[in-house]
């Protein structure tokens, strides 16, 4: 569920994930970057609620590194595209600038999610999964405040739904 430009106090979000019938839910939020010189997409939440919640595939470096990567703080994940495009590396440091402040950040996994490739075809939204690939960044809230002075808000919801059997349809 994504709000739009409509922000939300993280703690009235951790009460909106707690609604009966959510089998799991996570926060998240957004905002413009440059990558490298490129305008793109920072996307940030808490890695715990985020790797419980997405099955990525790491194909570049493991999930436990990039973890540990993650929480030590100053590192981001990636798709292939974008490390492809910008031609770096796990392990390779990178600026990324939000409005005047700059930081290099470590890119700490390359992640692909099989399910977001089948919901972009199945919405014909192929085209802006790609370029979210090729432009797209996800790190922590914490980096977020600490690096580039945004205080935690939430746009996104994740939400997996765990619906009684009687609501389920059969065929």
């Amino acid at each position: 569920v994504y709000t739009g430009s409509a922000t939300i106090d993280p703690a009235v979000a951790r009460q909106a994930v707690k609604i009966g019938g959510l089998a799991d839910a996570a926060t998240a939020n957004d905002f413009e970057c440059y990558n490298r010189g490129y305008p793109g997409r920072f996307a940030v939440g808490t890695p715990e609620e985020f790797f419980r919640m997405i099955k990525l595939e790491f194909v570049g470096g493991t999930q436990e590194e990039a973890m540990a990567r993650i929480q030590r703080g100053g590192s981001v994940l990636a798709s292939p595209e974008f490390a492809e495009f910008h031609k770096l590396q796990v392990g390779d440091r990178f600026p990324i600038r939000v409005g005047r402040r700059t930081h290099l950040f470590e890119l700490a996994g390359l992640v692909e999610s099989p399910a977001l490739d089948i919901a972009a075809a199945y919405f014909n939204a192929d085209s802006n999964l790609m370029g979210a690939q090729v432009t797209g960044v996800m790190g922590t809230f914490a980096d977020a405040k600490r690096f580039f002075g945004i205080e935690e808000q939430v746009r996104l919801f994740l939400i997996n739904y765990d619906l009684p059997e009687t609501c389920l349809l059969y065929t």
